[in-house]
């Protein structure tokens, strides 16, 4: 016997072995590894989704937030929070009321700038920057995968899939992409 057969013969144990000790993923849900859905990729300029051409599928470059709109500088000293995390409404800090406890009507007018400038310029900028916070993060995300990838091409890869089957046999669930094409990280 040559040494192409038994080489051969080698391979499909060392296969029928891994195929052993590897269940397919059946479910998407189930993999262990992030993914992304389509409807996820936040509807930014940094964030360009294609399905046609020779270009790429996605496109994501690094978003640059917006800054916030300027507050006053006699409301900002009172803050407690900041202004550029569109989490958080920005508002005056705890011991505020006891700071003007003699002078109530400069708290009025102090509270009066603050909810105005809330309720307009903070308040549109907020969708703006929640956006863009999402399309950094997209960004962020694609990086480490592109570092993981460079690290572990052996053990993982990076598909687009196309179309989702979703279909129940033998009482299992079956959710999962028609077809994948696999995918690479420039």
């Amino acid at each position: 016997m040559t040494i192409r057969p038994r080489a051969v013969r080698l391979l499909e144990y060392l296969e029928a072995v891994r195929g052993l000790r590897e269940q397919p993923v059946r479910d998407i849900a189930e993999y262990q590894d992030r993914r992304w859905w389509a409807g996820d990729i936040p509807a930014h300029s940094s964030c360009v989704l294609t399905s046609t051409g020779d270009e790429p599928w996605l496109m994501v470059s690094k978003a640059e937030i917006p800054p916030a709109p300027p507050v006053r500088n006699d409301v900002a000293a009172h803050l407690r929070t900041g202004i550029t995390d569109p989490e958080r409404e920005p508002a005056f800090a705890t011991d505020f009321d006891d700071d003007y406890a003699e002078d109530p009507e400069e708290a009025a007018r102090l509270k009066e700038l603050l909810r105005s400038y809330v309720e307009g310029p903070w308040s549109a900028w907020v969708p703006l920057a929640r956006m863009t916070l999402r399309a950094r993060k997209l960004y962020e995300d694609l990086y480490d995968l592109r570092l993981r990838l460079q690290r572990e091409s052996a053990w993982i890869e990076l598909v687009w899939g196309h179309g989702i089957l979703s279909w129940t046999v033998d009482g299992a669930q079956i959710v999962h992409p028609l077809v994948t094409t696999q995918a690479q990280l420039c």
